[in-house]
């Protein structure tokens, strides 16, 4: 059984990853919605196999930045057992011409997708440097590969976490760790506007899909003499 630790647990990729391996796994996962998962939590996983924490990955306006981290940080200094699996799934994102972005929505796109992950990162490389093994999952989009209009801020600010992880990557290879950078086309989640997911989403990944690419990710992770870098997967019928 391996310990896994994933933002975004709630709906989405990340609730299809635990539908598919919370069986036969312990999780820790992040929510903004603690009730609404607790509400839809599948029958067959056994409740003593999940850990929920609730956490906005927003900076909140009344904290500092030294609180932010603090909040941040004290999670996984609060997780006792090894991390074997780190999937970063958690993000946000607008779509709209740069002009009219809000400085709300640059800064929440900013927190959510690119600072709040780094600052978790930091921590979990540290513990799985100290454990001599570790598999970190970044879930991003094939925006970071491919120029769309309307997603300067949400381009942005997953590219920030590329350029991370794939620096980071050759930091860590020496410490038995691996990271995967995992992007993805168009797939069937809230991030997109539910009129679209409705007129498109036979044009779309399906979530569940993906929990079983990361799957076999995580099958792929067992051999010792390689390591899976950088996967991109798109709808069968191309971009959106």
């Amino acid at each position: 059984m391996k310990t896994f630790f994933l933002t975004g647990i709630s709906r989405g990729i990340g609730y299809e990853i635990f539908k598919l391996l919370g069986n036969d796994n312990h999780f820790i996962g992040i929510t903004r919605n603690k009730i609404r998962f607790l509400q839809n939590f599948p029958l067959n996983i056994s409740k003593n196999n999940a850990e929920i924490l609730e956490l906005d990955f927003d900076i909140n306006v009344n904290e500092s930045w030294s609180e932010y981290v603090e909040r941040i940080n004290i999670i996984v200094d609060n997780i006792d057992n090894n991390i074997d699996v780190f999937i970063n799934n958690s993000g946000i994102a607008h779509f709209a011409p740069f002009d009219e972005f809000g400085y709300d929505i640059i800064k929440s796109e900013y927190f959510v997708n690119t600072i709040a992950p780094t600052i978790l990162l930091k921590k979990v490389v540290s513990k799985m440097i100290e454990q001599k093994k570790g598999l970190i999952i970044n879930i991003s989009s094939i925006a970071t590969q491919k120029t769309f209009e309307n997603a300067s801020i949400y381009s942005a600010s997953k590219n920030s976490i590329i350029g991370l992880t794939k620096s980071l990557r050759e930091e860590v290879r020496k410490h038995n760790l691996k990271i995967v950078n995992l992007f993805l086309g168009a797939t069937n989640t809230e991030i997109w506007d539910e009129r679209i997911r409705k007129e498109k989403n036979h044009l779309m990944i399906s979530p569940e899909n993906v929990a079983n690419i990361i799957r076999e990710i995580i099958k792929m992770s067992e051999y010792n003499d390689l390591m899976v870098e950088d996967i991109t997967i798109k709808p069968k019928y191309g971009d959106l």
